[in-house]
């Protein structure tokens, strides 16, 4: 018997934020790491796996990001993205 296909669109929301100088558009509950990835911007990784937990050990994934006037240095592979978020990734400091 054919399986029955739900055509409902699931209620998806999504904020913008910019990595880099570049405006993006990303769903809600991603981490920067998987939304930089992808639009294509690299953040190297060592720990980082997608069948294990986050862990955030090796913190080679740190991404500088402000948020209003605060600007603080996050792993991005634990950091969930949030309307308005502004991420560096290249900056002398990281």
């Amino acid at each position: 018997m054919p399986s029955v296909v739900n055509n409902q669109e699931k209620n998806i929301t999504m904020v913008n934020l910019t990595i880099n100088g570049r405006e993006i558009k990303a769903e809600k509950n991603a981490t920067i790491l998987e939304t930089a990835r992808d639009s294509g911007i690299y953040i190297p990784t060592l720990c980082y796996n997608e069948s294990l937990g986050p862990e955030g050990r090796c913190r080679l994934c740190l991404v500088e990001i402000k948020q209003g006037k605060r600007t603080r240095f996050v792993t991005s592979w634990l950091f969930l993205v949030e309307e308005g978020l502004q991420v560096q990734t290249e900056t002398e400091q990281v």
